[in-house]
């Protein structure tokens, strides 16, 4: 069973390879979706895959590259199927 979520993560999370380095632990735990940089200092991610992978990212996000500093993170499931076939950043 896929599951899905959206991630939203505050702090200094912008300018600190966040996305890139999102991308990166997504396709290395086979996750699909995507993250972008918000206009409110935040960085959002829609995540798909396994629930094994997916806590893993979880985890991951509440404390990202070593550049950042994460300060708050929001994790909201998502319903239905799988709709992206790739993690992809959002510009």
């Amino acid at each position: 069973m896929v599951e899905r979520i959206r991630i939203i993560v505050g702090g200094l999370v912008q300018g600190v390879v966040f996305r890139a380095s999102a991308r990166s632990k997504a396709v290395e735990l086979g996750i699909t979706g995507w993250v972008m940089n918000r206009d409110d200092g935040r960085v959002e991610i829609i995540a798909e895959g396994e629930k094994t992978e997916i806590e893993e990212f979880k985890r991951w996000s509440q404390i990202g590259p070593p550049s950042a500093v994460v300060e708050e993170v929001e994790i909201t499931n998502l319903t239905g199927e799988r709709e992206y076939s790739d993690f992809t950043i959002k510009f």
